[in-house]
């Protein structure tokens, strides 16, 4: 199990501010059961998507169920682009303030008009490029990850005392729908 949900509930005071469910390793979190505690108590969810690129939890892609998902491609990720994230959100204040937070504090480029103090968090071409084509890649990727975990899980099958991690998650096509692996 990702998370436990009674020291979840536990954990929540008044000074709790979002709920972060991590999905590791192709995993993600019973997200039903977050969001019925984040929906309870009124505390948004911000995912830690970083080892669970094309990821879904009933066939919804992880990142997408809080008011922010967070990935990484760090190289030792699923997808990797020299380093840096993404962040994805469908609220657009939050969408807004991220802009300027990684354009140090600007609307536009080039612009010198500063509305605050932000960072240079913006990815260059090269990382741009080589994102994309993970992005691409990563169906087929996923796929042979799989076929490699298969292969442990048949030759590890007999020790028992290992437990297995299982994988409840599907391979996304690249431009297309969700196709169940």
């Amino acid at each position: 199990m990702l998370l436990n949900f009674d020291a979840l509930e536990a954990a929540i005071n008044k000074n709790t501010k979002a709920i972060i469910p991590v999905h590791l390793g192709g995993n993600v979190c019973p997200m039903d059961e977050i969001l019925e505690i984040s929906n309870k108590e009124n505390i948004s969810i911000v995912e830690d998507a970083a080892h669970a690129h094309g990821a879904t939890y009933n066939k919804q892609y992880a990142g997408t169920f809080g008011r922010m998902g967070v990935f990484s491609f760090y190289p030792d990720k699923v997808m990797a682009s020299t380093d840096g994230g993404m962040i994805v959100t469908n609220d657009s204040k939050i969408k807004e303030k991220l802009e300027l937070l990684r354009n140090v504090g600007r609307k536009k480029l080039g612009k010198h008009d500063f509305s605050i103090i932000g960072y240079n968090y913006r990815m260059n071409e090269i990382q741009a490029i080589l994102g994309n084509e993970q992005l691409q890649l990563l169906p087929s990727m996923l796929k042979k990850r799989r076929a490699i975990a298969e292969i442990y899980n048949s030759e590890l099958n007999e020790l028992k005392s290992l437990k297995i991690q299982i994988n409840h998650y599907f391979i996304m096509t690249y431009g297309s729908s969700l196709v169940d692996f």
